[in-house]
């Protein structure tokens, strides 16, 4: 059995993934591990590279989930992202969205999509 944070997260980013493939995009890589931590999902808007963070709370009592990207973990997800443009050879534009997933007990789950957190382009330092 998997421990309830584990499988709150690969619930959000599963609905997460759904979502953002709902408006036409495509999946390249979930779950891209680097040096730095993880990218949760690799994908495709048209020809932009985006890497998506999924944050996910069952409550607000911690405050919300985008309030949990703390400024060192921003420096993390740069840093996972660079290496992922590395790794794919990619020269093109790309970007960092985040996707937030609020369980609220008794309602349905609610997404929120936060376009370019991050972004820059293939030329940027590791």
């Amino acid at each position: 059995m998997k421990p309830p944070r584990l499988a709150l997260g690969q619930r959000s980013e599963h609905l997460a993934r759904r979502f953002l493939e709902a408006q036409g995009w495509s999946t390249y890589a979930r779950n891209y591990r680097t040096p730095w931590g993880e990218i949760d999902l690799v994908m495709w808007d048209g020809a932009v590279l985006v890497l998506v963070e999924v944050r996910a709370r069952r409550s607000r009592a911690f405050g919300s989930p985008e309030e949990s990207l703390t400024h060192r973990k921003r420096m993390h997800l740069l840093r996972s992202a660079q290496q992922v443009v590395h790794d794919l050879g990619f020269s093109g534009d790309w970007r960092v969205d985040l996707v937030t997933v609020s369980w609220e007990k008794g309602t349905p789950p609610i997404l929120t999509h936060f376009p370019a957190i991050l972004e820059g382009d293939a030329s940027m330092p590791r």
